[in-house]
């Protein structure tokens, strides 16, 4: 995290590979008509996770990734409250 810019123009940014990867994950919410996709590191840290439904909706590479991850979303029947 920091400013980028000149002095008459600055912007503070976040750059990173989370934050990347958070971008992607916010992109295909389009593609998969879903209010939240979780990746698969993300399911991984929640601390009670039957409190929540989750569905696994695809395998992917993430853009600029190597590796597959597998992608999750809200239950449905939760994701019309959200």
């Amino acid at each position: 995290m920091g400013t980028i810019g000149t002095k008459s123009r600055m912007d503070a940014t976040i750059i990173g590979d989370t934050v990347n990867t958070a971008s992607r994950l916010e992109g295909l919410t389009r593609k998969y008509d879903k209010k939240i996709i979780l990746s698969q590191s993300v399911v991984d840290r929640i601390e009670n996770p039957k409190k929540f439904s989750l569905d696994e909706i695809d395998t992917i590479v993430l853009k600029g990734k190597v590796q597959s991850t597998r992608i999750f979303s809200l239950n449905s029947s939760f994701d019309k409250d959200v």
